[in-house]
């Protein structure tokens, strides 16, 4: 199911997170109730493909923001995917970045694997903003680490967000997408990308 990404840019895309609420002055929000793993990942391939490439590198088109206009904190809603041990996972992402101070905190939830299928619970994380990035640093970093359930039981989940920031809706840094690397349950995660919009 994954090592889509360019195949899935043929999906008609709809909001990532099927029937989210966007709420006002950023942060269009995740859903509450998951949806499939299929349409999940679908969507999920759409929106990442938008921004980056299969390595997490700015896709064709897109040029990281430089600018760093924003004040005050910006509210993303998004989400990543990957291959884990040959199968698929897909989850929710929201991400706060104060521009302002510089800290970066975020929520995963509805994470999937396509075929174990969903974990239970949600984690948080905690990060930072680099605004002096060279071109081979990413501009945010965001840690996830903590535990979800599965029919296994408690798996321990790693993982590291690296995102840089792309122009959406007007906004120069309307958007935030890049790799994800980690493990689930103690299985490395290969081709992990995340995106997110204001």
């Amino acid at each position: 199911m994954m090592g889509k990404h360019m195949s899935c840019r043929a999906v008609v895309i709809m909001t990532p997170f099927l029937l989210a609420a966007c709420g006002g002055g950023g942060g269009g929000g995740a859903n509450t109730e998951p949806v499939d793993f299929s349409t999940a990942d679908a969507a999920a391939a759409a929106l990442i493909d938008q921004y980056v490439d299969a390595n997490g590198n700015a896709a064709t088109g897109q040029t990281r923001s430089n600018s760093f206009l924003q004040t005050g904190t910006v509210n993303y809603a998004g989400a990543f995917n990957g291959n884990l041990g040959g199968n698929g996972v897909v989850g929710d992402v929201t991400i706060a970045v104060a521009f302002g101070g510089g800290d970066v905190t975020g929520s995963l939830r509805n994470l999937q694997n396509e075929a174990s299928g969903a974990y239970t619970g949600s984690l948080q994380a905690s990060g930072s903003l680099n605004k002096d990035a060279t071109a081979l640093e990413p501009q945010m970093s965001l840690t996830f680490d903590g535990s979800l359930g599965n029919s296994s039981g408690a798996q321990a989940v790693t993982l590291l967000l690296d995102g840089n920031f792309f122009a959406h809706d007007g906004n120069p840094e309307g958007a935030v997408a890049g790799p994800v690397d980690g493990t689930i349950g103690g299985v490395l995660l290969d081709d992990g990308l995340f995106a997110a919009e204001d």
